[in-house]
């Protein structure tokens, strides 16, 4: 019995739509993670090779806020994806900030080789604030929703459902594996902003493949979402 249901979940095809969302959550994971191994080396190093020459507790202190808003805000991003924007635009809006966020972290890293055209290490960590407050907000519209977008595409009997949700925990774990090899290894031979800059490519570059979606797909499985329970369900 258990072999025969294995089978039929191996067997399940998944929609183009659902492969899309797991290669997002794949470059949020990369954007997230590969932010993650870089951002304190980035902060502490000193200013003649990109950096900002900031103290270790200064810079772990940024990266202690910047992991609990990525980690709190899904919880009042979820609430407004339920009450307003519906799962798809609220994924759409989070992948976009978190384009932003890494673009704007990528200009602070430039606060060096851009000094010529005004940018001063001033405006860099103006850059570097308005980066991590981007990403931490663009998480917060992102996570909780796409879980909600993937699981509202199947039925809840659909074999196809469990196999979804098995390559969307594998795409967590490949894209915190190959961000801060990826990244890092970027970071040395490019540059700090190199780093900043690969993690917002992936991301535009999935966010444009998801936009071309066919928006009836995505539509149902948001109107799914905010559908009300039926009194006495699970």
């Amino acid at each position: 019995m258990q072999r025969a249901a294995l089978a039929e979940v191996r067997a399940a095809k998944l929609p183009k739509a659902a492969w899309r969302l797991i290669v997002l959550e794949f470059w949020e994971r990369f954007s997230y993670y590969g932010v993650l191994a870089i951002l304190v080396l980035f902060l502490t190093a000193p200013g003649a090779v990109g950096g900002f020459g900031w103290s270790d507790s200064r810079a772990l202190n940024l990266l202690a806020i910047f992991s609990a808003g990525a980690f709190t805000l899904p919880v009042i991003g979820g609430f407004i994806a339920d009450r307003w924007l519906g799962a798809r635009r609220s994924v759409m809006t989070g992948a976009l900030l978190l384009v932003a966020g890494n673009i704007a972290l990528a200009l602070a890293a430039l606060h060096g080789p851009l000094a010529g055209v005004g940018m001063t290490p001033r405006t860099g960590e103006l850059a570097l604030f308005a980066g991590i407050g981007l990403i931490a907000l663009g998480n917060g519209f992102f996570k909780s929703a796409l879980v909600t977008l993937i699981g509202n595409l199947f039925g809840s009997d659909d074999a196809a459902r469990d196999q979804a949700f098995r390559y969307y925990y594998q795409a967590i774990m490949l894209g915190a594996l190959t961000s801060s090899l990826l990244i890092g290894a970027t970071a040395e031979t490019v540059g700090w902003w190199g780093g900043f800059a690969l993690a917002a490519i992936g991301m535009a570059v999935s966010w444009s493949i998801l936009m071309l979606t066919d928006r009836r797909d995505l539509a149902d499985a948001s109107r799914a979402s905010e559908l009300p329970v039926a009194a006495g369900a699970p």
